[in-house]
């Protein structure tokens, strides 16, 4: 993830990115327990901040909540 926010910061392009709804989260920590990094994805949820340094945009953490709190979202680059 940081490398390819880094050259789409370069190229001026669009970059793949993770946004969530703290409103629609029941902090079930589904989303932590499902993380293959074992991130604290609630609790980034819940800081409103889900641009992990170690994140891989896997997206088993998107697919595990049952409310849909997590999604995929297309960002220009910065």
């Amino acid at each position: 993830m940081v490398i390819g926010n880094k050259i789409g910061g370069y190229l001026k392009t669009r970059v793949l990115g993770l946004t969530a709804d703290k409103a629609k989260c029941v902090n079930c920590m589904k989303c932590t327990r499902n993380c293959v990094m074992s991130l604290p994805v609630q609790e980034m949820v819940q800081n409103n901040s889900l641009g992990h340094s170690e994140c891989v945009l896997c997206g088993i953490c998107v697919d595990s909540c049952p409310k849909k709190a997590i999604s995929f979202t297309v960002f220009n680059s910065r």
